[in-house]
């Protein structure tokens, strides 16, 4: 995922003592700056600076055999920038950070396997709820780790377009997780190249590895406020006399906000927000905003429709998850139901319009009121 040049990415160690320059090595070419890492096998929890990196890493306890483990490698310009850190366990580990001006929690995990006790699958996904709920509201919310999940393609707004073919058992606690909490599965969103997409293992090939995202709509408390984007009337700055002024008002509110006046200097990285909003400010001051007219609304879309498209996707959803000709079936005859609803609907909807259409030109025919037929002459027609 990629945030202005912000950089984060999810991957698996199998054991990371031996391995760790290596890894460096690697996403320092890629020059990610934010990586979690899962399956690292380190035990205890603590923090070491390594090269350009800072490793955070939560695991068991030292007195019991190796597994699992998490951890985050964070690059040096951004260590200065964390809040906290919460070592949870050798599954979950929570870093909070400052990044351009909004705080966010990055929670490192690493999921229970497809064959372990599904009592322990469901502790896993309570913990990791109760940790999001205790993060604030106008937090950004980054999940990324292995998953041990498989979720197909295409499934409401958590999965896109560019996931897989395959799925297993895993994924139905992984979308609900995310339907729960507002999060996206980004990597599902964008068209990577498919060496960029899969982990690859001998000669099969699978995404178990994610990054799950969620914005927050509300912004910092404070003078920040929410910043809305409207769009601006920017053909006034060809005038020169808007130019100047919206150049004056702009550098006041800078001037204002950072404190540039008693010649502070300027950090853009960590007062992003606070210019973004000064240039808003000064548009919306000096050229105004143009007013934006809503689409209509579709007069044949229903509560029925609504209903219908959920059972096709859950029909969907089955036959992803159990290919079997029964499946299949029922999601083309679902799919059938919507294609006919809809096109009945439509149908049903233009007939009333011809209708009333029809009626109202039948009143004018056949008006007999004195103030609309005086003056007309009546034509009778002549066999020639």
């Amino acid at each position: 995922m990629t945030e202005r040049n912000k950089k984060v990415d999810a991957t698996r160690g199998k054991g990371i003592s031996n391995k760790l320059m290596e890894v460096i090595h690697e996403i320092k070419k890629l020059d990610m700056d934010i990586v979690a890492l899962s399956e690292t096998k380190k035990k205890g929890s603590g923090n070491i600076a390594i090269n350009d990196y800072v490793l955070i890493w939560s695991g068991i306890p030292k007195v019991e055999r190796a597994k699992a483990g998490v951890a985050l490698l964070v690059k040096r310009k951004w260590v200065k920038y964390i809040k906290d850190i919460q070592y949870v366990n050798e599954q979950c580990l929570v870093v909070k950070i400052e990044l351009y001006g909004r705080v966010a929690s990055i929670l490192a995990v690493y999921a229970p396997t497809e064959d372990s006790p599904e009592q322990v699958k469901t502790e896993f996904y309570e913990e990791l709820t109760s940790l999001i709920q205790n993060i604030p509201n106008r937090q950004q919310i980054i999940v990324a780790g292995d998953m041990n999940a498989r979720v197909g393609s295409r499934v409401g707004d958590e999965v896109g377009r560019y996931g897989e073919v395959v799925v297993n058992s895993n994924r139905g606690k992984l979308i609900e997780f995310c339907k729960q909490h507002d999060l996206q599965i980004t990597n599902s969103h964008f068209n990577h190249k498919k060496i960029h997409r899969f982990t690859w293992e001998k000669a099969s090939k699978s995404i178990i590895d994610y990054v799950n995202q969620k914005i927050r709509a509300e912004e910092e408390d404070g003078a920040m406020g929410k910043i809305e984007l409207p769009k601006y009337k920017t053909y006034l700055l060809q005038q020169d006399s808007i130019r100047e002024l919206y150049e004056r008002r702009l550098n006041g509110y800078l001037q204002t906000n950072h404190g540039s006046a008693q010649g502070e200097e300027m950090d853009i990285e960590n007062d992003h927000e606070y210019i973004l909003k000064a240039v808003h400010q000064a548009a919306r001051e000096v050229m105004g905003t143009v007013e934006q007219q809503r689409k209509p609304s579709q007069g044949w879309w229903s509560e029925e429709m609504a209903n219908a498209v959920k059972e096709k996707e859950r029909a969907y959803n089955s036959w992803l998850s159990h290919r079997t000709a029964e499946s299949g079936t029922q999601s083309t005859e679902v799919w059938r139901f919507l294609r006919n609803l809809k096109t009945n609907t439509k149908n049903k909807l233009n007939l009333i319009t011809l209708n009333e259409q029809a009626n109202y030109y039948e009143k004018l025919l056949t008006e007999t009121r004195p103030q609309f037929t005086s003056g007309v002459v009546k034509i009778e027609a002549t066999n020639s």
